[in-house]
């Protein structure tokens, strides 16, 4: 990892320590997006094969939205509880690693939350876009890491991957305008990112004046992610997108449909 190396290079071990502990944790809100590639990638190449661009466009942001509203737990999580949670795993000597987690978390799900941008841009055969968008992402990343890193250390980092990776995805998503036909933004999902970042403020608003413990803390992230999700239901579309999910009642129940799909 580039960053690493440059921070083992310009700071001592407790830097690099401070960084790699909770990097893994922070990365955790790419679980999803990684996990629906398998089902995205070829379903979007055979409506590309077929010129579906309605299918595909309505493909894209219901994938999206999905991945958003079910990382958001992990990002409420590894966000807004950061200190405590990097406290209950690491101790209190790893402290100052609760802002670096938070960054870290910030950027890896902000790169999930708009869906697969990049992939798209492959399907559609934008391998000269996408090739360079990756090319200038990893000089971002060294320019920020060399101006960051040695004032900084661990926390320039971390700024530099937050930034690297906001920077990457909105080039990506960019090209979606430019390269492809699929809308830079279907405003009736904007409820769902609206939700999302409130109730992500919500619970940060909480912590920082009351400085709840973990448990607390945990259960008030799941109610609030039960809160969108259920806010959500209706243009999560769970029908047509996931209808093998409607066999089970608890799913049913949250989605307030009664309907089973054999």
């Amino acid at each position: 990892h580039l960053v690493v190396v440059i921070l083992g290079y310009f700071r001592d071990t407790p830097d690099v320590a401070a960084f790699r502990a909770v990097q893994p944790v922070a990365d955790l809100n790419t679980v999803v997006i990684q996990s629906f590639a398998l089902l995205f990638m070829p379903t979007m190449a055979r409506l590309f094969a077929k010129d579906n661009q309605a299918g595909m466009d309505d493909l894209y942001w219901q994938s999206a939205i999905w991945i958003a509203v079910i990382s958001f737990p992990i990002f409420l999580v590894t966000f807004s509880l950061a200190q405590p949670l990097t406290l209950l795993l690491f101790g209190e000597r790893y402290a100052q690693s609760g802002l670096i987690m938070a960054l870290l978390a910030f950027g890896y799900y902000f790169n999930a939350a708009l869906g697969y941008n990049a992939d798209t841009l492959r399907v559609y055969g934008k391998l000269r876009y996408t090739v360079a968008i990756d090319f200038l992402a990893m000089l971002i990343s060294l320019g920020l890491s060399l101006l960051l890193i040695p004032r900084y250390g661990a926390m320039g980092a971390a700024l530099g991957t937050c930034g690297t990776l906001v920077i990457y995805n909105i080039l990506n998503h960019v090209g979606l305008k430019f390269a492809t036909k699929i809308n830079l933004f279907q405003w009736h999902y904007l409820r769902v990112y609206i939700s999302i970042a409130l109730g992500t403020l919500g619970l940060e608003i909480l912590q920082r004046l009351l400085s709840l413990p973990i448990y607390i803390g945990l259960v008030l992230a799941l109610l609030i992610s039960m809160f969108v999700l259920i806010f959500n239901r209706n243009v999560l579309n769970l029908e047509q997108t996931f209808p093998e999910l409607l066999r089970f009642r608890l799913v049913r129940y949250l989605f307030g449909t009664d309907r089973v799909k054999n």
